[in-house]
């Protein structure tokens, strides 16, 4: 998730997966094209020690080992590639100071595309959506954010990627500030003590 500032102080948020997404792409392309590979048996030595011999049924035309078990474990590896590439959801959301509105788009790779326009006045509050899971020594936890944009009407994810908490606060303060809210539990004047 990237997050930008522009000088007239509009914010630009752009969660976009493209290189994952490319990626993804080519693993699922590479598992289609060594397909024939496998079921040519080109692949394969003619006698491998650690492999165990074949029935007569499992080989091809030729003589040469039929594998459909690796066929199916590449088609498989293929659709759920490409699969993931196509579930994967792009988003970008502009907060325009000059025309005080939000515009925002989220697509994925096939499927329609989404997109909207909300005024400042309808935005209510930025919340942060917070996961936590367990460091890898398992003793310290450690949790990211989602932004999300809560509107009168509905509320929605700005985009899939995640902040660290710190980040998260400032950019909900930031963009509560832009639309002219105030985060709940904060005040404009502090009491004075004594």
């Amino acid at each position: 998730m990237k997050v930008e500032t522009a000088l007239d102080g509009s914010i630009r948020i752009d969660d976009r997966f493209v290189f994952l997404r490319r990626a993804l792409l080519f693993c699922a392309a590479l598992s289609i094209a060594l397909v024939p590979v496998q079921i040519s048996g080109a692949a394969a030595p003619a006698r491998a020690p650690l492999v165990p011999r074949q029935r007569a049924d499992d080989r091809g035309a030729a003589g040469q080992p039929a594998r459909p078990r690796a066929v199916l474990v590449l088609m498989g590896f293929a659709l759920a590639c490409a699969g993931l590439a196509a579930f994967i959801e792009d988003s970008l959301f502009h907060f325009d100071v000059g025309s005080r509105e939000i515009r925002w788009t989220k697509r994925r790779l096939f499927g329609r595309t989404r997109a909207g326009i909300i005024p400042f006045a309808e935005v209510a509050d930025v919340k942060l959506r917070v996961q936590s899971s367990p460091s890898e020594s398992r003793s310290i936890w450690s949790a990211q954010c989602q932004l999300v944009l809560v509107t009168r009407a509905d509320s929605i994810t700005l985009g899939n990627g995640t902040l660290y908490p710190r980040q998260a606060l400032d950019v909900a303060s930031r963009l509560l500030a832009l639309v002219g809210r105030r985060r709940r539990g904060s005040s404009a004047k502090r009491p004075a003590a004594g």
